[in-house]
């Protein structure tokens, strides 16, 4: 395996050293999309919720948003390519059928129950539901083994669980059909950021730019959704709109395209941030500006919109924001690790990659990892130190 070593003139300074004055740059870069991320996110809730309770087609308002979105990611990549002169990523079919094409299906179906559930139930009880979307990522990551079986893991889920149960026990809101829903939602979740991850964590996809992502996602997600909303709400939108009187009823056809289109931007937005923290950050950093949010949509759940909980319901919330702590404590605990690991093998004396070695071994990576298969499936050295590289961004 070829190995660039590139060393530095002083000798004795690392990587990060010599990155400090970025730091505050990159510290700016992802306040900003969290920031970004909170209001957007809590934002569409109650705006889906409140628009859904007028406009009963919610697979009709998701497959617009999908229409929506895959074309503004289509005109800014065309007019991008235009601009710089050169193509954008395009990947074959192979890797479109194998990597992406499941991913955009739980993406869709996650998508659209939540908005269909969303219909039925309350926004804290949507959002206490979705949450438990965290039990399903470890139960894929024990699946996929890239987590170890543990006590703590097995608590996690207990804890997050219970949490649920006691929280929608007699619930004088509750919406069976709408939690179930919601349910699967989360369930879809769970699969749908594992393999997010899969596929923008492999430099070879070339997937890291969200707006990249969203293009090669967004038709598959379409695709999964149009059986169900031909099946539950072809005919009945046919029927709806054969009701209308033109032109008595035209204001009322463009107000509703209007609302589409607000929550069609609103969710782009949205799904940009969520990829952006995933490829800049990490999924832990999402997953702690998750607790955050639910705990803020919760709140104005209760003041704006007269949601109502018992004291049980209420130990319940506890229970179940403590395992997701708890949850964001243990990957807080590994991510440390793995970066102690890291810096440690590679000392003050170590050779220091400069950006073009970077992007050499990100080309190399690829033809690299038969022959790591090879040998064990043992890491490189190649590979370990572009992972400290890449993570300065981080």
């Amino acid at each position: 395996m070829a190995r660039v070593v590139l060393n530095d003139s002083d000798g004795n300074k690392t990587l990060l050293q010599l990155k400090n004055n970025r730091y505050l740059w990159n510290l700016f870069w992802a306040s900003s999309i969290i920031v970004l991320y909170f209001p957007l996110s809590i934002g569409l809730t109650f705006y889906q919720r409140w628009f859904l309770q007028k406009f009963h087609y919610p697979l009709i308002v998701v497959m617009i948003h999908l229409l929506t979105k895959f074309t503004v990611v289509a005109i800014f990549r065309l007019l991008w390519q235009c601009w710089h002169k050169r193509l954008r990523i395009r990947l074959d079919w192979p890797n479109t059928i194998r990597k992406i094409a499941p991913m955009g299906f739980v993406s869709g179906l996650d998508i659209a129950f939540s908005n269909w559930g969303l219909e039925f139930i309350t926004v804290s009880l949507y959002t206490m539901t979705k949450s438990t979307s965290i039990i399903f990522i470890l139960f894929f990551a024990l699946l996929f083994k890239l987590e170890e079986k543990s006590w703590y893991l097995i608590l996690i889920v207990g804890m997050i669980s219970g949490g649920l149960i006691m929280f929608t026990y007699k619930a004088t809101q509750f919406d069976l059909m709408g939690f179930l829903l919601v349910l699967f939602a989360s369930f879809s979740s769970g699969i749908r950021w594992t393999l997010a991850q899969f596929v923008m964590q492999r430099a070879e996809m070339g997937l890291s730019n969200p707006i990249d992502m969203l293009y090669h996602v967004q038709p598959w997600m379409f695709i999964s959704i149009l059986p169900f909303m031909i099946a539950f709400e072809a005919g009945v939108g046919i029927h709806g709109w054969s009701m209308l009187k033109f032109p008595a009823d035209l204001q009322l056809v463009w107000f509703t395209v209007f609302y589409i289109s607000i929550g069609s931007l609103i969710a782009l937005a949205l799904e940009l941030c969520e990829y952006l923290v995933i490829s800049k950050m990490s999924s832990l950093t999402l997953s702690v500006a998750s607790i955050f949010k639910e705990v803020c949509t919760l709140v104005l759940a209760y003041e704006w919109n007269g949601d109502q909980m018992s004291k049980l319901n209420f130990v319940g919330l506890l229970f179940c924001m403590g395992g997701i702590i708890c949850h964001v404590l243990l990957k807080t605990t590994k991510a440390a690790k793995t970066n102690s690991t890291l810096l440690n093998s590679t000392s003050l004396s170590k050779p220091l990659l400069d950006e073009a070695s970077a992007r050499f071994l990100a080309d190399v990576t690829t033809s690299d990892d038969d022959e790591d298969d090879e040998h064990g499936g043992e890491n490189s050295s190649t590979e370990v130190l572009f992972s400290v590289l890449h993570s300065r961004d981080r």
